[in-house]
């Protein structure tokens, strides 16, 4: 009985491990995330807003969309715990999403769920084992990435 249910057990990692294998063979991988660059900081530090929790920077999200103003870059910063976000008001995005990932593999997940709904990573940073992510339509990638290059960062290199 014991042998019959390692075997099956066997099997069944065998067909788990093909499943993983083919869904990385058919999306993207993140192979560096967006370089942010150091003689920008100073301009980045005098644009963003105050740390602030994750539920916080959300409230202010909705509050600034109200007011015309696109959540255009994020970071977290480990030691505070805390996340600050740069707004712009020189574009305001028709379609896009944000995200807070915590780990590699969860985070490639999402881009590539991203992906599949037809947007693109504008930026993905990583600070420790905590990513932020913005996603944009492809025909507002350009407009975005002007933004972001203004502010030092670049963007994401993916592989398929």
């Amino acid at each position: 009985m014991n042998m019959i249910r390692l075997a099956t057990l066997w099997v069944a990692g065998f067909v788990l491990a093909d499943v993983s294998a083919l869904q990385a063979k058919d999306g993207v991988r993140v192979v560096s995330v967006s370089k942010v660059e150091a003689a920008k900081g100073k301009l980045r530090d005098k644009t963003a807003t105050d740390w602030l929790t994750e539920a916080e920077l959300k409230k202010l999200n909705e509050q600034k969309r109200a007011q015309n103003q696109q959540l255009i870059f994020f970071e977290y910063h480990v030691g505070r715990d805390k996340w600050r976000g740069i707004y712009t008001d020189k574009l305001l995005l028709r379609g896009f999403s944000w995200w807070i990932f915590y780990g590699e593999n969860e985070m490639e997940a999402k881009v590539n769920e991203e992906i599949a709904k037809d947007l693109v990573p504008a930026f993905i940073a990583r600070s420790g084992n905590a990513y932020a992510m913005l996603f944009v339509n492809p025909d507002q990638l350009e407009e975005v990435r002007k933004v972001l290059a203004e502010l030092g960062i670049g963007e994401p290199k993916l592989k398929k």
